[in-house]
């Protein structure tokens, strides 16, 4: 059932963005004294980003009942849910490390900001209001960064986890070749899709089913 308090929703949100907050910034390095930007070219801290400032802004229009970017959101609940599961099935048993990586941080950034998210999403929002098309549009995050991390590693060719030119493993040109890139980057896109219209049902459930109204898309929830 969906919750209707606005004051609920306006400190669940801020809770969010304050975790995602203090995850980037022991992340960053700021309370060691050595701080690192390096660490933005991850994925999970760029995902981050986002989600705090966006749930602050939209801590406070939730005070007032209102949902600020609702097509943005949705992109944006989707890309931090893709941080957590490419992390929990991808990268944690690999030894995969973002430099220097504290626990809390990485509790902070990995898994609780996505399943914020979602409960935030599930508990807060009006449903119904996807279409069948919305699950591909959400893919433009992911797909965004990989094509910005790409051209990262081939024209200024930073150094990442074990030397790499490359942020992760399934996207190392070098290790894996171009064709298996290009595989990875196809299967996660199917994954993510999937994921995507699993939300849609979602949606599509508790909102009764209900067609959504030809002035959302107006609105831009799309």
């Amino acid at each position: 059932m969906r919750i209707k308090s606005p004051a609920a929703s306006a400190v669940f949100k801020a809770v969010l963005s304050l975790g995602a907050f203090a995850g980037i910034l022991i992340q960053s390095g700021i309370f060691t004294g050595e701080p690192s930007l390096s660490m933005f070219r991850y994925y999970t801290l760029l995902s981050n980003v986002l989600c705090a400032v966006y749930y602050a802004f939209a801590a406070f229009a939730a005070a007032k009942g209102k949902i600020p970017l609702p097509g943005f959101k949705a992109a944006l609940v989707m890309g931090i849910t893709v941080t957590g599961l490419v992390y929990h099935f991808l990268l944690s048993g690999g030894g995969f490390s973002m430099g220097s990586s504290m626990a809390v941080s990485n509790l902070l950034l990995h898994y609780c900001t996505p399943i914020m998210a979602v409960l935030d999403w599930l508990l807060f929002d009006e449903k119904g209001r996807y279409t069948p098309k919305d699950p591909i549009k959400w893919l433009l995050l992911p797909d965004a960064y990989y094509v910005l991390a790409t051209v990262y590693g081939f024209v200024i060719g930073g150094e990442f986890y074990g030397g790499s030119r490359f942020p992760y493993f399934f996207m190392d040109y070098d290790a894996i070749g171009v064709w298996r890139v290009l595989l990875w980057v196809l299967a996660l896109n199917v994954a993510f899709a999937v994921l995507g219209y699993v939300f849609f049902a979602i949606d599509r459930a508790l909102g009764g089913r209900r067609k959504r109204p030809d002035s959302a898309t107006a609105e831009g929830l799309g």
